[in-house]
């Protein structure tokens, strides 16, 4: 796990959110050394994954700006 991406309690927090809510997850952050989208590949096939959830902590001002509300049709 790389703790500068997310420390060991956030993961265990997102664990036990899991559990609370009936979900059997397994919340894993494992170091990547390639392209990201091959590895989250890699790892869902080790662990027959049929769902992987992607986390991010904080959100680009184009991204916030992005949720604003649609204009109404005219």
């Amino acid at each position: 796990m790389d703790k500068s991406v997310a420390p060991s309690d956030v993961l265990e927090q997102a664990a036990q959110r899991a559990a609370d809510a009936g979900v059997n997850a397994k919340v894993i952050q494992p170091p990547y050394q390639h392209d990201l989208a091959v590895e989250f590949l890699e790892v869902a096939r080790e662990l027959d994954a049929s769902l992987i959830v992607i986390g991010l902590r904080h959100r680009t001002q184009a991204a916030n700006s992005s949720s604003a509300a649609a204009p109404s049709a005219s």
